[in-house]
């Protein structure tokens, strides 16, 4: 009897350190991979730079109405060339002016002038013209001085996405270059900081990610000039 309960206490004693030699494995094993952890370090960088528009689009659209329509339609010639005279006194090249066609509706054909222009007039001569150019402050000029045009008795229609003043922002590769380096150098100053306060040693970056808002903030182009940022997140390892 004694002898079958050594045999069995011996079973146990064995399975007891067993389960111990694998829970003090798998306790090693978590140790290492925090450790493993600690070893890495990722930090954020950022660049700014405000940068100028490079052109302007400006797109008007002036109006006529009169029972005649061959007046509707000297009217509507007359206008264009004080139009054209205008912006090229306030230093728009001519080639930047562009007319379109004119667009002659007429009440008899149905179409709803009235209600939209509040017109009472048979016919309405409607024409687009598109100022576009890299000459920004010859385009300010004019568009300081816009109500001398309302003085001529011309009739100029602002509706949405007309009778606004976009600035265009072309994409220049060396600027963007030029911001994710200096993010990155941020990155870097920021990781160095961190690890002197932590007492370690920075080793080779293992990962690198841009978030880059260059060409993508179309809130301004109401604005001659904006503010982009390029934002870059360094994985640093740790010696």
């Amino acid at each position: 009897m004694q002898k079958s309960i050594a045999v069995i206490f011996g079973v146990f004693f064995v399975v007891g350190l067993l389960v111990l030699g694998i829970s003090i494995k798998s306790a090693l094993g978590s140790q290492k991979y925090v450790n493993n952890a600690d070893r890495y370090l990722s930090v954020g960088g950022t660049a700014s730079k405000i940068i100028k528009a490079n052109g302007v689009i400006w797109p008007i659209e002036f109006i006529n109405s009169d029972n005649n329509l061959s007046k509707v339609l000297n009217k509507t010639q007359k206008d264009a060339q004080i139009i054209k005279q205008f912006f090229i006194d306030a230093g728009v090249n001519e080639g930047d002016i562009i007319f379109e066609e004119v667009q002659v509706l007429s009440a008899k054909d149905g179409n709803d002038i009235y209600g939209a222009q509040n017109l009472n007039k048979n016919y309405l001569a409607t024409q687009n013209v598109l100022i576009q150019s890299s000459n920004i402050q010859a385009v300010q000029n004019a568009q300081s001085k816009i109500t001398e045009l309302i003085k001529q008795d011309i009739v100029l229609r602002y509706v949405r996405y007309k009778g606004d003043v976009n600035f265009k922002y072309i994409y220049d590769s060396a600027h963007e270059k030029t911001l994710i380096n200096e993010a990155m150098d941020n990155a870097k100053q920021n990781a160095q900081q961190i690890a002197e306060r932590s007492n370690v040693v920075l080793g080779n970056i293992y990962n690198i990610s841009v978030d880059n808002s260059y060409d993508s903030d179309y809130a301004n182009i109401y604005l001659p000039s904006k503010q982009v940022t390029v934002r870059v997140n360094v994985g640093y390892l740790l010696k």
